[in-house]
């Protein structure tokens, strides 16, 4: 997949993958999200430097952590989709990988390299791990997983779990798109169909804005040793012209809807005879192209000093 360019990756994502029986279809979700991630990949390469073999973030280039304990670099993959974990065992062959999930262990075979553990509730406290066991820790959908108010108990945990140096990955979508470019067909769609779920569900709308203040109370450095900052983001379309031509644009834009429905698609209502999505809507979508609504997508990296 690495190896793949842009418009390989553009005509894999748009093939209709249809479903066969439960093991095939784990597979193909599968292997969609592992196109997804490496398209997000390739994307994030295109405006950052390259990332060294040494450095810990998997989707972005940031600072290396201090020398693993004992011989082996540890890290956790809290709550992500399995795909996440695939990547991360591929990209980190020689560390330990523990995946903690609230689902029960699939059809799809684990890489060696990893460890699965799961358990009833997401956030529950004391995650079990003891203190000072990993060097690495990485989320993909924790707004959506874990109720706001559990949030900041669970980034203590998380700072329990590090070793000294270790570094805190957590990638961040929020639930509405930028509210300088979104017109008003998009914002009453979210109004009616997400944002009602979310609050009955207690959940963070926009965790861009208020995550990092709860990363930094818990007793994490926004900050790497050189006092830069490490807080990286994506202005992700909404729309996109595809008569144009333009296979990145295209690519991105398909990219961004997989990674919202992967994180906020469940809170979706699901009204009869209305499209699912709101890029099925095209009078939302010839909004959206007008006025160049962005979702906005980061990756905060937060240190334990």
């Amino acid at each position: 997949m690495e190896t793949a360019g842009p418009r390989i990756i553009l005509d894999r994502l748009r093939e209709e993958w249809h479903d066969v029986d439960e093991e095939t279809d784990d597979e193909l979700k599968l292997e969609k999200q592992l196109w997804v991630l490496t398209a997000l990949q390739l994307q994030i390469l295109d405006n950052s430097a390259a990332p060294t073999q040494d450095s810990p973030g998997q989707l972005l280039r940031v600072p290396s952590t201090t020398q693993p304990i004992g011989h082996k670099k540890k890290i956790l993959e809290l709550y992500s989709n399995i795909a996440e974990v695939y990547q991360l065992s591929a990209m980190q062959a020689r560390a330990k990988i523990y995946y903690l999930s609230t689902k029960p262990q699939g059809q799809v075979t684990l890489p060696a390299n990893v460890s699965y553990l799961s358990v009833p509730l997401a956030g529950s406290a004391p995650f079990p791990y003891a203190a000072s066991s990993f060097n690495h820790i990485r989320a993909s959908s924790l707004p959506s997983f874990v109720p706001s108010a559990k949030l900041p108990q669970v980034f203590r945990e998380c700072y329990r779990l590090l070793a000294p140096g270790g570094v805190l990955e957590i990638r961040l979508m929020d639930s509405c798109p930028d509210r300088q470019t979104a017109g008003p067909k998009m914002r009453m769609w979210m109004e009616d169909r997400v944002s009602l779920n979310l609050e009955k569900s207690f959940r963070c709308s926009r965790p861009c804005m208020l995550v990092p203040t709860w990363v930094e109370e818990a007793g994490f450095s926004l900050e790497n040793k050189d006092s830069e900052s490490t807080t990286q983001k994506l202005q992700i379309p909404t729309a996109v012209d595809s008569t144009d031509g333009a296979v990145n644009d295209e690519l991105f834009t398909l990219v961004g809807r997989a990674l919202w429905k992967d994180v906020w698609g469940e809170f979706v209502d699901d009204v009869p005879g209305e499209p699912k999505w709101f890029w099925e809507d095209e009078s939302i979508m010839e909004e959206c192209l007008a006025r160049k609504t962005v979702i906005e997508c980061c990756t905060l990296f937060a240190f334990k000093q």
